[in-house]
C-alpha cells in the first residue's frame, strides 16, 4: 500500500507544483502592486515563473529581480531579468533595505538548514507594507500521516531526497509570525493526495493544515529591527550543531 503511494505521490508531484505556481500568481495579481514595483524571486530557478509572476502584476522587466546558487539556472534567469547568485545560509541579498514591494520563496525553506537569516534578509529588503508569498511542503499533509502510521518515511523529508527541514502548516505560520516579524493576512492550501489536484480545492480551504503544501501571504508592518534579531544570531550559531 505504501509503495502504490509513493509510486502515486510521484506521478502527481507536477500536477501539485503547478497548482503551487497558479496560486502564487493568484496572489501577485491580488496585491495590486503598483506599475514601478519592484519583485525578488529567492530561489528564483532559471527564471521561467519569475517572470511570469511579474507579468501577471504588470510589472516592467527592469524591476524583476531573482537570486539563485544553482550556477547553470541562474545564467539562465540572469538572461531575462536581474538575477544574482546568493548563498541563501551565508550571504547578505545584495539590495538595499526596503527595496522590494513583494518577494516570492516558493519550495525553499525546506532545503535550508540556516533559516534565521534567510528569513531576516527578506524583511530586511521588503518595503513597510510589502508582501511576502511563502510556500513550503506541508510535514503534516494527511498522505504523511498515513505514511508515519505505518512506520515510512514522509515524502516531504526523504532520507535520500534534497529537504533538510519539514515544517508543518502550523510550525511554518508560527515561524513567519514569530514576534511580530511579519503578520500573515493569508494562509491556504494546496494539493490533497491521494486525491487529483482539480478536485481538492474546497478540501483545502477547509482543511489547510491537511494539504500537500502551506501558502502564506505575510506583510511587513514596521521598519524597526525586529526584537528577535538577537536571538537569530544565537540561532544561527547553534543550528550548525544540529
Amino acid at each position: 500500500m505504501i509503495n502504490l503511494l509513493k509510486d502515486y505521490i510521484t506521478r502527481r508531484s507536477p500536477e501539485i507544483i503547478d497548482a503551487i505556481h497558479v496560486e502564487i500568481l493568484k496572489t501577485v495579481k491580488e496585491l495590486s502592486i503598483e506599475e514601478d514595483g519592484r519583485l525578488l524571486d529567492v530561489g528564483c530557478w532559471n527564471g521561467a515563473w519569475t517572470l511570469k509572476f511579474a507579468r501577471q502584476a504588470g510589472l516592467k522587466a527592469s524591476n524583476i529581480y531573482g537570486i539563485e546558487c544553482i550556477e547553470p539556472s541562474l545564467t539562465q534567469a540572469g538572461e531575462k531579468f536581474n538575477a544574482h547568485y546568493c548563498n541563501l545560509e551565508t550571504d547578505n541579498f545584495p539590495y538595499v533595505d526596503g527595496y522590494f514591494d513583494v518577494v516570492v520563496c516558493n519550495q525553499v525553506f525546506e532545503h535550508l538548514k540556516q533559516i534565521y537569516k534567510p528569513i531576516y534578509e527578506i524583511w530586511r529588503v521588503l518595503k513597510v507594507g510589502g508582501s511576502l508569498i511563502f510556500s513550503v511542503p506541508n510535514l503534516a499533509s494527511i498522505h504523511n500521516r498515513v505514511m508515519l502510521l505505518f512506520g515510512a518515511q514522509p515524502t516531504s523529508i526523504r532520507i535520500m531526497g534534497p529537504h533538510v527541514r519539514g515544517y508543518t502548516f502550523k510550525a511554518a505560520k508560527d515561524f513567519l509570525g514569530f514576534n511580530d516579524y511579519f503578520e500573515i493576512v493569508r494562509e491556504k492550501g494546496v494539493g490533497f493526495y491521494p486525491f487529483p489536484e482539480d478536485m481538492t480545492r474546497a478540501i483545502c480551504r477547509l482543511f489547510p493544515s491537511y494539504s500537500h503544501t502551506s501558502v502564506f501571504v505575510a506583510r511587513k508592518n514596521s521598519s524597526a529591527l525586529p526584537d528577535w534579531v538577537a536571538e537569530m544570531k544565537v540561532r544561527n550559531e547553534q543550528t550548525n550543531f544540529f
